[in-house]
């Protein structure tokens, strides 16, 4: 099994590197508590797997009849939630800049706002999925 390459970001300084480790945590949580409810409303069925290459982390392989496998690694649909810019135009390793409306004043997650850009993430995400081949 070979999952779709991971491009890291790069950051601009170490306080938003600082940030997106506060934030990558939430939205990793997020994305798996809402992935079951798009995988319901789809005709997809998921499996995670454990992966140690090219990143270590958790694997979705999506299935359904008639279409091609898809694999997705949980850690881009997180980088796809936290950060502005991501995914790249490019192949090359993005600067990126973290979605600070996450984090409310005094340093709390902003649950409702994060919540919405996992939900609207995943939309997208399903949404570009190729249609099944039903012959």
């Amino acid at each position: 099994m070979t999952p779709p390459p991971l491009i890291q970001p790069k950051f601009r300084t170490t306080a938003d590197w600082q940030l997106a480790q506060v934030l990558i945590q939430p939205a990793l949580i997020r994305i798996i508590d809402n992935l079951q409810t798009f995988l319901q409303a789809s005709d997809w069925t998921g499996e995670f797997a454990m992966i140690e290459t090219p990143e270590p982390g958790h694997l979705l392989i999506l299935r359904q009849d008639g279409a091609p496998e898809q694999q997705v690694l949980l850690w881009d649909l997180c980088f796809r939630v936290c950060f502005t810019d991501y995914p790249p135009a490019t192949a090359e390793p993005p600067w990126v800049t973290l979605e600070t409306e996450f984090l409310e004043a005094d340093g709390e997650i902003a649950w409702a706002a994060l919540d919405e850009k996992v939900n609207q993430v995943l939309h997208q995400f399903f949404a570009q999925l190729p249609p099944a081949n039903h012959e």
